[in-house]
């Protein structure tokens, strides 16, 4: 009886480990089979090979498979530089890695990944300056020391069932489904958003916001606080500005530290100044200081690290004009060039030295926009 329960025991055991055994070998096979984001293979055409729009886990295949030393990363803000372009203002063989809506925290480990695995020159970097950390589960594993976990990136309904349709394609010599592969891009541009018309129709002048009003909040936060008096410029709390601190800390200051052989060319998203006359007149917002910290604080940097390189350019004129926006915080690709020149003669630099004073200029700039004038000509344009 003793050893029957023991054989039983064994052979449970066996079978037990060998379909653990079995199902690796199988989820193996699938990574190198599958691989639909080229995280464990490189296609033999790169460039003409399909990829997911979804850049927080198409970036670890992007890095895997192209040769790059310079890396453009931040938000929807500069998914539309080229790669190429960009080497006409800052020489360098450069890859946009910029993922829509991305905060500084999800930045940071992208980056940390490119450092490991790339020689890099140099980085254009996007400050976001607000208090906001994305959640970066569902990604991660795909940018951390371990490369062994990313084949859990596949373990999810939608790549279950395109790794059953790609078996079954493969086997029948049918068409492979883009929704599971991705899609054929344009590596030189992958991720612009400008070609699209419900984007770049926008561009152009308070009279295409006016066309497109009902499908962007603006025009109801516009009518409902053109009215309301500016509210004072508050004083931040101690706890908010700690926390800005650790934000720059943690997500910047961390790279430029360890890699002082690389240069970051840094600015913050230069928003339309509505955006901030329309925070000055909640009286519960906090988004205008909140910015002026992030600048001041990223301004002390810039006057620590040689390899950093603040710029600013919310008080130039584009900014107040509405003609290079599409909406209050997403300027043309025209300014997006238009900054990269700046950066290449190295205009409008922060630091230590003048940043109050270009503090003050922002601010000014934020309380004198005209917000009742843009108000009655928009609302005019609309009841056309």
């Amino acid at each position: 009886m003793n050893n029957s329960y023991k054989k039983a025991s064994f052979l449970f055991l066996g079978l037990h480990c060998s379909g653990i055994l079995c199902l690796f070998i199988i989820f193996y096979f699938m990574a190198f089979f599958f691989d639909p984001l080229h995280i464990f293979t490189t296609p033999e055409d790169k460039e003409n090979a399909p990829y997911s729009t979804d850049q927080r886990l198409q970036n670890a295949g992007y890095i895997r498979t192209f040769d790059f030393n310079s890396v453009i990363i931040g938000n929807s803000h500069m998914e539309n530089l080229s790669h190429k372009k960009t080497a006409d203002y800052l020489p360098g063989k450069w890859f946009n890695l910029s993922m829509s809506g991305s905060r500084n925290n999800e930045r940071k480990i992208v980056l940390e990944k490119v450092f490991r695995e790339k020689n890099i020159k140099q980085v254009l970097l996007l400050l976001t300056g607000d208090l906001i950390i994305n959640s970066t589960e569902g990604f991660d594993i795909l940018y951390d020391r371990n490369p062994i976990n990313d084949i859990l990136i596949y373990f999810n309904n939608k790549y279950s069932k395109c790794f059953v349709k790609h078996t079954f394609n493969r086997i029948l010599g049918t068409h492979f489904d883009d929704n599971c592969f991705g899609h054929k891009l344009n590596i030189d541009e992958h991720n612009a958003w400008i070609y699209y018309p419900a984007h770049n129709s926008r561009f152009g002048g308070i009279e295409k916001w006016a066309q497109h009003y009902q499908n962007d909040r603006t025009y109801n936060d516009v009518n409902n606080k053109y009215l309301i008096t500016s509210r004072p410029l508050k004083t931040l709390p101690k706890a908010i500005k700690r926390e800005i601190e650790k934000n720059i800390n943690e997500n910047i200051v961390s790279l430029v530290k360890a890699h002082p052989e690389t240069v970051f060319y840094c600015y913050a998203q230069p928003y339309f100044k509505l955006f901030y006359s329309l925070d000055l007149r909640n009286q519960d917002g906090q988004a205008t200081e909140i910015y002026a910290e992030f600048l001041r604080v990223s301004a002390r940097v810039a006057s620590s690290f040689k390899n950093f390189k603040l710029y600013g350019f919310d008080n130039l004129p584009f900014a107040s004009d509405v003609k290079n926006y599409k909406d209050m915080i997403h300027f043309s690709r025209e300014m997006n060039y238009q900054l990269l020149e700046y950066i290449k003669e190295d205009r409008y630099s922060l630091d230590q030295n003048n940043i109050d004073e270009y503090i003050d200029d922002f601010i000014k700039g934020c309380y004198s926009f005209d917000i009742k004038s843009f108000h009655n000509e928009l609302n005019v344009l609309i009841k056309k």
